[in-house]
């Protein structure tokens, strides 16, 4: 036990300490003299309930061994994570006579584990962001938007979706260039994203210079609001457009529909092409002004 790279310690039936090996000394801090007598109850960090410790015994009284994850702390007062096993030894008549405890310092392991999950957080955010403006991305509205139609359905609740399309970018481009096109994009997505939030909205970015906001639990007039409010934040960005054949600077054209929930239900899909025939009409219409689907299930 002594070349052990492992913990090792022993108590007797009443869970005083009568040995610890070069392991245990080297991951706790503690000499034997310093414990000796001592019960590893000294050991614990404060971070577990009674009720994992109340388990940890039943397991141990009724199977005669214990292994798991535990969080310990050190002579220094620092916590640790060890990988520990436990078991009973007892005599010739089942008695307990002494209680054997192994365990290693696994918190390397932990800190490179929890790091990955970190790393694994951070990717997972940035796949579901749009890599120019920031906002999130076509798959972040599949995704929210399935989910809040499915709360929606279930509270019977209104939703909104709210298409908005940039006016004639394909010449604002063509003027100024791809990366002010760029820029022009950027702009205008984090000013319709501040007006979002205020009427907690949803937005991302649905596919070239066109965008997307799902707006929860509002009532028709309350999402048409919301609708201009989003759309004439980008007018009020004040961005030239020379070649824009209806303003002087940049506009939005928006698409609204909103839906409750009727016996049937409905896909996202429905919720989309309503929104999408309402700004083909704005378009229609003119441009730089915002539709309604007139289309309401109920």
């Amino acid at each position: 036990m002594e070349a052990t790279q492992q913990g090792v310690a022993i108590t007797d039936a009443d869970e005083k300490i009568i040995y610890v090996n070069e392991g245990f000394t080297k991951i706790t801090g503690y000499s034997f003299d310093e414990v000796k007598g001592r019960s590893p109850n000294m050991l614990q960090s404060g971070k577990h309930e009674n009720p994992f410790y109340r388990e940890m015994w039943m397991n141990l009284l009724t199977n005669g061994y214990w292994q798991g994850e535990i969080c310990n702390k050190d002579k220094s007062g620092h916590t640790y994570t060890e990988w520990l096993n436990i078991s009973n030894l007892t005599d010739g008549k089942g008695k307990t006579t002494h209680y054997v405890a192994v365990f290693s310092d696994i918190s390397p392991l932990k800190e490179a584990e929890n790091q990955l999950k970190e790393m694994n957080k951070q990717l997972n955010r940035l796949s579901t962001l749009d890599g120019l403006t920031g906002i999130p991305n076509r798959r972040a509205f599949d995704d929210r938007l399935s989910s809040e139609r499915e709360k929606a359905l279930q509270w019977n609740k209104p939703l909104s979706i709210i298409l908005l399309d940039i006016d004639f970018f394909k010449l604002y481009n063509d003027t100024y260039g791809h990366l002010s096109g760029d820029d022009c994009l950027k702009k205008a997505a984090a000013a319709m994203e501040r007006k979002a939030v205020e009427f907690s909205g949803f937005i991302a970015r649905y596919g070239g210079e066109e965008f997307v906001v799902i707006l929860t639990d509002t009532t028709l007039e309350e999402s048409g609001i919301a609708a201009e409010e989003i759309r004439k934040s980008v007018e009020n960005l004040k961005i030239p457009h020379l070649r824009s054949q209806i303003s002087e600077y940049v506009t939005i054209s928006a698409g609204l529909a909103t839906l409750l929930p009727n016996k049937q239900g409905y896909t996202e899909e429905d919720l989309i092409d309503l929104a999408d025939s309402a700004l083909y009409e704005a378009k229609k219409a003119g441009r730089n002004q915002l539709k309604i689907s007139t289309t309401i299930s109920t």
